[in-house]
């Protein structure tokens, strides 16, 4: 078993409890709760390790704690409102100003020594101000608590129980009492000696010279009964009717919340839907456009080649022609000499004309480099029929057939 000064230095919550009394209602609530689950549970044990203290201390701090929580709750309160300044925050304003203007620090320690050094003809200035609007809150004050009581949104002022019968004899003999403490300094421990005096002399009177102070409180009681149980009936409507607000704007709260959900997935839905057809169409118009663009293309290709395959058509018959008349002018030069220069020369024109024909296939064509051997080129044309690659190479033929003649005169000798 742990000694006395252990169990004060493992009272751990001690300073938390009082700090915060529902922490310790709490903290009660479960070591009872764990008494009556498990057999043998060390609550005393507990206490002390945590709370270090007798319970029926820790239950008053809780019972107080709940008191000044209720006051506390009882208080009106506007929020935004602020109290009526004294008539030192008046001249503080004011010293703000003056520091301002002078180009000095603002101090509130300074500013209360310079109050204090007004004259009383000085401080009356800001003492009236002060009053006059400690008048005006009040005033405004008092308006918007009665607007809340007839609305419903704050209680009406709970009926105050009468004093008891040794509180108004304590009323009468205080000042008796009071004079024997005058010259003790501490006014707490006068007040509690008040009281014990006070109790001993209450507990001497008889029954008749306690019975007109009872007598007193009997009465205000019976009023007192009445109008507590008016306040509290009309206190139990009022929080009805309260809490049906609450719900009923809660309901709304929560209907306007589903409204606004179906609102966003209905414009979300929309939007997609839009960007869907959109996109449909983007890719329906896209997918038109390149099939019309594929058509021009074919269309323009196919007029293209037709203009480039019609003169080579036509060019196979020409060439053909042109290839033998070329091998029959030379041949004629060769074995006749009956043959004329005007023969070849009209040969080589009309193998010209032949070849400004087959400007097409030329241009499509590309020149061979064996041009500039004249031989090659009418050996391979008779051979094989083939059309004449340049216009060059039709020229380059005439001029050997020219040669060949100058040639084949002698052999005819």
């Amino acid at each position: 078993m742990a000694s006395d000064n252990e169990q004060d230095q493992h009272s751990i919550w001690n300073g938390r409890f009082k700090a915060n009394p529902k922490e310790g209602k709490f903290f009660l609530e479960m070591i009872d709760k764990l008494g009556a689950q498990f057999d043998g549970m060390p609550i005393e044990e507990i206490m002390q390790t945590f709370w270090g203290e007798d319970r029926d201390v820790l239950e008053k701090l809780i019972k107080k704690a709940n008191k000044r929580e209720k006051k506390e709750e009882a208080k009106f309160a506007v929020k935004g409102m602020k109290r009526a300044p004294t008539a030192n925050v008046l001249f503080n304003k004011d010293y703000i100003e003056l520091c301002k203007k002078n180009g000095v620090k603002f101090e509130l320690k300074a500013s209360t020594l310079e109050y204090k050094k007004l004259s009383d003809k000085e401080k009356a200035k800001y003492q009236k101000e002060a009053e006059r609007l400690k008048v005006e809150y009040q005033v405004e004050f008092e308006r918007l608590r009665a607007n809340a009581i007839k609305n419903g949104d704050f209680p009406e002022d709970k009926p105050k129980r009468p004093l008891s019968g040794f509180m108004r004899y304590l009323a009468d003999v205080r000042e008796e009492i009071t004079e024997k403490y005058k010259d003790v300094v501490d006014r707490k421990s006068v007040n509690a000696q008040i009281s014990k005096d006070a109790g001993e002399m209450w507990n001497a009177l008889t029954d008749k010279e306690k019975a007109p102070y009872d007598i007193a409180y009997k009465k205000e009681k019976e009023v007192f009964d009445e109008k507590l149980k008016q306040w509290e009936s009309k206190e139990t409507e009022r929080r009805k009717k309260q809490t049906n607000s609450v719900k009923a704007n809660s309901k709304n709260q929560a209907e306007s919340a589903d409204v606004e959900i179906e609102t966003a997935g209905t414009k979300a839905t929309t939007k997609e839907a839009t960007k869907e057809a959109t996109k449909e169409a983007t890719k329906e118009a896209t997918k038109e456009a390149t099939k019309e663009a594929k058509k021009e293309i074919v269309l323009q290709t196919a007029d293209v080649d037709s203009d480039v395959e019609q003169p080579v058509q036509k060019a196979k018959p020409t060439t053909k022609p042109t290839t033998k008349t070329t091998a029959k002018t030379t041949t004629k030069a060769i074995t006749k000499d009956t043959t004329s220069d005007t023969e070849i020369d009209t040969d080589a024109d009309k193998k010209q004309s032949d070849s400004e024909n087959e400007q097409v296939v030329v241009a499509v064509a590309k020149p061979k480099k064996t041009v500039s051997k004249p031989k090659t080129v009418i050996e391979s044309d008779a051979e094989n029929d083939a059309p004449p690659t340049t216009q060059a190479t039709v020229k380059e033929d005439s001029k050997p057939a020219a040669k060949a003649k100058a040639t084949a005169k002698p052999k005819a000798k």
